[in-house]
């Protein structure tokens, strides 16, 4: 019997999102079954975008503050009494919009929407089944609830944690977090480096940072340039990144530094994705340097208009600029090495690859926490200034056999086919 599955999300144009998409996808094509997807955001039709460019704001300029607020005990009851109050009640008519659908069941993403739906079904006011996706490496105290029926957890860390927060073990599938089906079976090295126009007998180190501006691409590109034209001999010996923890991890006190403005075409909601192309050609002609660096922009045009003229008579070999790209799954296969914040969807797609990881300025809070689960496992390094990322590139280009440990590492925690598990997991809890 068909059943209708909701996917629920925090807001558009995240990764989150995205997530949501490849379960809709994996449901449809493997159970057969309605699935589609909605966002909170579209309750809250003014507080709703100003409360995302706060976000940003905070992001950008005060990451700090957002790292002390990001799962704060000293605030968890102060939070759980006003949403006894307020989403138990549906205030927010979160569950009314819910109820439009008329799903059969919900799946949320994010754990802001299933908050608030655990609020109305503790109440007894929903009566379908209610399931989450932890969307990064661990899980913090507010993806826990009793009135959740089941959490497919993306790694055995958010698996415990969920444990530790109070969820019953029973109720926890390790899945790993859902991906497009490109990310399923990856493409080949050579023939995704042929199509960009790479010397397939170099390294290549692959540069993604989002759309917020929050990666200091500036400053590694400034680095870049010089590793390029030659003018700087970085030492092989090895180099240590910054540890984990202390307050150079954390992020306290430290204020990112904005590298532009999103395109004006992708405000939150907006679906008008025709207009965005591919900013260079992949039939480039072919790089020459030391190494390729590959630089992702995303929808930021105003920072790739300012590295486009960063670059320009520079004399630097090697450097490809890029902005909004449908093929990342191509970029990712053609590329040794990944530089990066440490968002859990970048993370999981690069691990599908075994694409070793230098993680750079993670934002304070979540994406903290997904930087240690990465240097444990051996999977990724740390460094967060732009200078020490292009020695530490450096030194794991000229260590092949630490480059393979961090790639056996990245394939280890690799779990491509979560949204095709979770897809098969919901047709036998659903008969």
């Amino acid at each position: 019997m068909s059943k209708k599955i909701l996917l629920l999300y925090a807001a558009p144009d995240s990764g989150h999102a995205q997530v949501a998409r490849s379960l809709v996808q994996a449901i449809k094509k493997q159970n057969g079954w309605p699935a589609v997807e909605d966002h909170v955001v579209r309750c809250f039709p003014t507080l709703g975008p100003w409360f995302l460019r706060l976000y940003r704001w905070m992001l950008l300029y005060h990451a700090g503050l957002w790292g002390h607020l990001h799962d704060n005990p000293d605030y968890y009851r102060l939070v759980r009494r006003a949403e006894e109050a307020l989403c138990g009640q549906d205030v927010f008519k979160v569950l009314a919009m819910v109820n439009k659908h008329r799903p059969d069941a919900v799946i949320a993403t994010h754990a802001l929407p299933l908050r608030f739906l655990a609020a109305v079904k503790s109440k007894g006011r929903m009566k379908i089944p209610l399931f989450a996706v932890t969307t990064d490496f661990w899980a913090h105290r507010y993806w826990a609830s009793k009135a959740v029926d089941g959490y497919f957890a993306s790694s055995s860390k958010a698996a415990d944690d969920l444990v530790r927060h109070g969820v019953d073990a029973g109720k926890i599938l390790l899945t790993g977090i859902p991906l497009r089906p490109e990310f399923a079976e990856p493409a080949s090295k050579w023939d995704s480096r042929r199509r960009l126009g790479l010397d397939p007998a170099r390294k290549t180190a692959l540069v993604l940072g989002g759309s917020y501006g929050i990666m200091p691409f500036r400053e590694l590109l400034d680095a870049a340039i010089l590793e390029t034209s030659n003018s700087l001999s970085f030492p092989r010996k090895p180099f240590v990144s910054p540890r984990l923890g202390g307050s150079q991890a954390s992020g306290l006190g430290r204020e990112s530094r904005p590298v532009g403005k999103l395109d004006p075409r992708l405000r939150a909601g907006d679906e008008k994705r025709e207009f965005l192309t591919e900013t260079l050609e992949t039939a480039a002609t072919p790089l020459t340097g030391k190494w390729h660096w590959l630089f992702v922009f995303g929808s930021n045009q105003e920072a790739l208009g300012r590295a486009k003229r960063q670059v320009k008579g520079s004399g630097a070999n090697g450097i490809r600029l890029l902005g909004f790209r449908r093929d990342m799954a191509g970029l990712m296969a053609a590329s040794d090495l990944l530089i990066t914040k440490a968002g859990a969807l970048t993370i999981s797609e690069a691990l599908a690859f075994g694409l070793p990881m230098i993680i750079c300025r993670p934002i304070p809070g979540q994406e903290e926490g997904n930087a240690a689960f990465l240097a444990k496992s051996g999977a990724a390094v740390r460094a967060d200034e732009a200078e020490d990322v292009v020695k530490e590139a450096d030194r794991l280009f000229h260590c092949p056999a630490l480059l393979a440990k961090m790639r056996h590492a990245a394939r280890r925690l690799a779990r491509p086919q979560a949204a095709h598990q979770i897809a098969q997991e919901l047709k036998r809890m659903m008969k």
